[in-house]
């Protein structure tokens, strides 16, 4: 029931644990495919500028109440957050979903280069576990309480 991820290459020197999700926001009525890096230094899960752009999603769609300013590698960037899903296919042809809140980069106010992936943060990370090894080519997420195809948030260890 893993969540099996890749190791991208293409153009940067030491290469990015990603997993692929399908987000899908059903106030802002926008989904598809989304690359997350996956980085245990992100508090939380984050669709950056390109990834907001190809979903389709204006600044007009945000709910400015829920605007927090950031300061992280990438610059300084406003969020907005989001009630979404991401599902992801856990190897065996199913899919598991999860549900969190999700920040967006606000695409209009930007000043992190659009280069900067999106991120799968501690939120989601936490609720699995992690497994990284870059010499046997792994990245893979095994949550840790699923039930009917969902990722339960209420995993407490022992």
């Amino acid at each position: 029931m893993a969540i099996i991820g890749y190791y991208e290459y293409d153009h940067v020197r030491v290469p990015r644990p990603r997993v692929r999700g399908y987000v899908s926001f059903t106030g802002l009525g926008v989904q598809g495919p989304v690359d997350f890096l996956v980085d245990s230094g992100a508090d939380s899960v984050i669709l950056h500028v390109n990834d907001a752009r190809n979903l389709g999603i204006s600044q007009l769609m945000l709910r400015h109440h829920t605007a927090r300013e950031s300061v992280g590698v990438g610059g300084l960037q406003r969020y907005f957050s989001e009630q979404g899903s991401i599902s992801f296919e856990d190897g065996q042809g199913s899919y598991i979903r999860c549900y969190l809140d999700i920040g967006i980069a606000g695409p209009e106010s930007s000043t992190t280069p659009e280069t900067v992936p999106s991120l799968l943060g501690r939120d989601f990370l936490n609720l699995c576990d992690v497994r990284l090894n870059y010499t046997q080519d792994l990245v893979a997420l095994n949550p840790l309480n699923v039930d009917s195809g969902f990722i339960q948030p209420s995993y407490q260890p022992a």
